[in-house]
């Protein structure tokens, strides 16, 4: 019986290592130029539909049929060992120059720590090729720079600078206000506002520049249930600033949702019907509530709508 328990607990060990136990790294990876990032919980995601049929399909290329990118998607895991049931968080970070971006995906992959395996594997693909040293994949003439990190985390930059920064583990998430756990989240710093504050939707919408330009950051969390909701944290060392950019957002949300040429229209009124503000000592919160049928509705007309 002694040996049979050892078995069982044994079997249950290694189940729990290999499908469950999980350290959630990728936000580690936010260089400490970005000033936006955005992450995803696999895990969770991937059990509500509408993430599943519409936005995981898109890793295997925007403008490809169904059939194509089921093809190039499997055509890749066989190469790399890299299986998308095995991908657990994705994050997206970009810096205050739009075109200084980096994607992490992380997961219970293969090691690979020098690279070679991804390297050989996309060096299959059109306009992909190895660098100097092998550890790196870089698409021409683009500079898109794709590489693999001790903790067996995948990084795709834009560049190979953003990649190599990447490289190293930062706190920059944790200055965004990113949170690690649930189904994902985004943090935006004081660069990123003061930026949005200059375009002119922002300009146009009465006092709200000056507003962005007195907050420290702007946080988001998901969370998936009944109903589907985002929660946005605006915060400023006045309280009076942050409740009113929160209602100033809100406000310049609600005209956006009213333009038939914005794609995402539909999706943000249907979120702002239920959505509200809640005013705290520190911080004020801005609410977006969908039902499951509406965000479903809302990701088909989103992703379809970008794709020609």
């Amino acid at each position: 019986m002694a040996a049979v328990a050892g078995t069982v607990l044994s079997v249950f060990g290694l189940l729990y290592a290999r499908f469950l136990r999980y350290d959630h790294v990728a936000l580690r990876h936010v260089p400490d130029a970005a000033v936006v990032a955005v992450r995803i919980d696999v895990t969770q995601a991937v059990f509500y539909d509408p993430v599943r049929r519409y936005a995981l399909p898109l890793l295997g290329g925007l403008h490809a049929s169904d059939a194509e990118r089921e093809r190039r998607l499997s055509a890749f895991e066989r190469r790399s060992g890299l299986h998308r049931s095995d991908l657990r968080e994705i994050v997206f970070a970009r810096g205050l120059d739009p075109d200084d971006w980096i994607l992490v995906f992380n997961g219970f992959f293969p090691s690979d720590p020098e690279s070679r395996t991804l390297v050989r594997a996309l060096s299959v693909e059109p306009g992909f090729r190895a660098d100097a040293d092998g550890h790196m994949a870089v698409f021409e003439p683009s500079g898109i720079s794709a590489a693999r990190t001790g903790d067996d985390t995948v990084l795709l930059a834009s560049r190979k600078a953003w990649l190599v920064a990447a490289e190293t583990p930062t706190d920059r998430a944790g200055a965004l206000g990113m949170d690690p756990n649930g189904i994902g989240g985004f943090g935006m710093g004081p660069e990123e506002l003061r930026r949005l504050a200059t375009t002119p939707a922002v300009l146009a919408s009465g006092d709200l520049p000056a507003l962005f330009q007195k907050l420290t950051r702007v946080r988001g969390t998901f969370t998936i249930g009944e109903q589907v909701s985002l929660h946005v944290t605006f915060e400023a060392p006045d309280p009076d600033v942050a409740r009113r950019a929160a209602a100033g957002t809100r406000g310049l949300l609600k005209a956006f949702s009213q333009q038939d040429r914005f794609a995402g229209a539909p999706l943000l009124h249907d979120g702002l019907e239920r959505g509200r503000l809640d005013s705290r000592p520190d911080d004020v919160g801005l609410s977006l509530v969908w039902e499951r049928i509406e965000l479903d509705r809302g990701l088909s007309h989103l992703v379809e709508g970008s794709i020609p």
